[in-house]
């Protein structure tokens, strides 16, 4: 079973996504990822993965929109095992951070290197929690996976901190804050930045931003974006690397709110 079987019933089931009319049935990828995301972020739980770390690998690194390609073996705490890819003798495949695997699986593989094997113990409620799934997993159960990376493809977008991003600037590239008009007044913006909303307080993706970037950037061109943490611009840059059409994507990888912790100066957003 593979382990992005119940992850899914959360998109099939949100209540905003019939509000989405067929006219942005271009943008369904990335709404898939972003409400993935969501999904993670908002699970609630205090648990951890613990890791046992059984080989470091020497390749890259898996990070945020890396594809990964993972062999492993899933068993229950009493040993049974209930998938493995190694008996198929076909890695499994996944974008990492995208939302399309259970949340202890993207906590477990991130930072893992190429190369590398790793054991992961899972409680349930970063795995299948109190559903159980397929009636392979009972429900409330702890998962083991051995797992081994077999690669990584670099994320299709850059992301730069804060040092990079003013290196830039003086360069000349657009820097775009896609937060909302009052996390613009809470904060201030960075000098300089252009202000276009992508998503509104509701979490629905505003299709003026688009018409925006078609009218301020050339697909060719760099730019960066930004927004409070980093977690709105990372799913943003992945759908604008994939789907948009934008190749010299930056985000801006900790946000406002890492620039300043730094005491970098913002203006006051008009």
């Amino acid at each position: 079973m593979n382990p992005d079987l119940v992850i899914f019933q959360f998109f099939n089931n949100f209540p905003g996504f019939a509000m989405y009319s067929k006219t942005k049935v271009f943008l369904s990828a990335f709404l898939l990822g972003f409400f993935m995301q969501i999904a993670h972020a908002g699970h609630g739980s205090t648990s951890e993965v613990a890791i046992q770390e059984v080989k470091i690998g020497q390749g890259d690194a898996a990070s945020s929109f890396s594809i990964v390609d993972v062999h492993y073996t899933g068993k229950l705490e009493d040993g049974t095992v209930f998938d493995s890819s190694i008996k198929r003798n076909k890695p499994f495949q996944f974008t990492l951070g995208a939302g399309q695997v259970i949340p202890g699986w993207e906590m477990g593989i991130k930072g893992m290197q190429a190369g590398g094997k790793r054991i992961l113990t899972i409680p349930a409620d970063l795995a299948y929690g109190k559903q159980g799934a397929g009636g392979v997993i009972p429900p409330n159960a702890t998962l083991i996976f051995e797992v081994e990376l077999i690669s990584v493809t670099p994320a299709p977008f850059t992301s730069i901190d804060n040092a990079q991003l003013v290196t830039k600037m003086e360069k000349g590239i657009k820097l775009i804050d896609i937060r909302r008009a009052d996390e613009w007044q809470q904060t201030g913006i960075v000098k300089g930045s252009i202000k276009s909303t992508a998503f509104n307080g509701q979490g629905q993706f505003q299709q003026s931003f688009l018409d925006m970037l078609k009218k301020t950037v050339q697909p060719d061109e760099e730019f960066a974006i930004i927004c409070r943490t980093g977690n709105r611009t990372s799913n943003l840059s992945n759908w604008l690397a994939t789907k948009g059409g934008y190749k010299n994507v930056l985000n801006v990888r900790d946000g406002i709110v890492s620039w300043m912790e730094e005491g970098r100066p913002t203006s006051k957003a008009n």
